[in-house]
């Protein structure tokens, strides 16, 4: 199964929210966590009881963000499939332990998101 995602807020970003005002980062999280679900739900992604793989090809139109700055956008990612009921929580007994990551540059930034 794979979800298509937009761009999602950087660890950059977010921290520079959270500094200027803690009103403003929980905004952002709130954000994010609601347009994921908000794909999920768009896309007609199912629930699982357990994710067995999960793997993310971050697609950016340069390379200008740091790869571990764009990953931090995991946390949005898993929270908001949670929210839209795809699983039941993002902790160790839904997810594996491990997430593979691939960046490639592309025409258009965003994330494409792959589990079974």
């Amino acid at each position: 199964m794979t979800l298509i995602l937009p761009e999602l807020v950087d660890l950059n970003t977010y921290i520079t929210a959270e500094r200027s005002n803690r009103f403003l980062a929980a905004k952002i999280k709130k954000d994010m966590t609601a347009l994921v679900a908000q794909a999920c739900r768009l896309q007609k992604i199912p629930h699982f009881d357990r994710i067995e793989e999960f793997s993310i090809v971050w697609q950016h139109k340069n390379k200008r963000k740091d790869f571990d700055n764009v990953e931090f956008a995991v946390k949005w990612i898993k929270d908001g499939m949670v929210q839209a009921g795809v699983v039941d929580n993002d902790g160790w007994k839904h997810f594996p332990p491990k997430t593979v990551h691939c960046h490639e540059v592309a025409p258009v930034s965003g994330s494409l998101v792959s589990f079974r």
